[in-house]
């Protein structure tokens, strides 16, 4: 019903209004989510918590709304786990290390310009100077608020933590590039793009939860 409805409109100026106001409100959530993980509570539990609830509701809808994915697309969202896990432990690393106004642009910074260059090779896409030139400088643009965050903090770059932290941050902003892309052909690859959304946040959601546990679990031990 809902990719009858998406399609109903495809094409349409309406379905370009509606693009840009969920594309504005998907960089408004996505801010939210960064600074909660990045808050005062560990950012391993504080994603854990996040996924745990996001988790809950795709299950929902895939078991009560959504139709069952097809055989074909398992292992395609094993690959979703996996590549996910390893971003957001990257990017739980690089929060431990280092000051969030200063690890964020650099992992935000990163992925666009990456995006594009994985883009390009897995869909064939070209791209005319002029948008590797904006794609440039707004990858650039973001990354320069590392800089100056950096200097205006008490906060040396030759701290061991804060080289630690920008490395892991630069990682991170490559598997940002790498999910983006693979999550693109994977949606792809499903008859119903919906379907694929909610089993996509079940595969996803389930491994931060159990590993906070684990983690607060080990912490209360050893403060024992």
């Amino acid at each position: 019903m809902l990719t009858d409805l998406v399609l109903s409109v495809e094409g349409t100026e309406f379905a370009a209004t509606l693009a840009l106001i969920l594309a504005l409100c998907s960089a408004l959530a996505h801010a939210v989510l960064g600074t909660l993980q990045k808050s005062r509570y560990d950012p391993w539990e504080a994603r854990g918590a996040i996924d745990a609830f996001v988790f809950v509701m795709a299950l929902m809808a895939g078991l009560f709304i959504l139709p069952w994915p097809e055989p074909e697309i398992l292992p395609i969202l094993f690959g979703v786990w996996a590549i996910h896990l390893f971003y957001k432990s990257l990017q739980a690393l690089a929060y431990e290390r280092g000051a969030f106004t200063v690890v964020y642009p650099v992992a935000r910074g990163t992925a666009p310009i990456c995006t594009v260059i994985f883009a390009s090779i897995a869909f064939g896409e070209h791209f005319e100077p002029g948008q590797w030139l904006g794609v440039a400088m707004l990858s650039g643009g973001i990354m320069s608020l590392s800089v100056v965050n950096l200097r205006g903090r008490a906060v040396s770059l030759q701290s061991e933590t804060m080289l630690t932290a920008l490395g892991l941050a630069l990682l991170t902003g490559v598997m940002i590039a790498v999910y983006t892309t693979y999550d693109a052909w994977g949606i792809r690859q499903s008859a119903d793009p919906f379907t694929f959304i909610a089993w996509f946040f079940v595969a996803d959601g389930w491994s931060f939860p159990l590993i906070a546990w684990l983690r607060r679990r080990r912490r209360a031990e050893a403060d024992r």
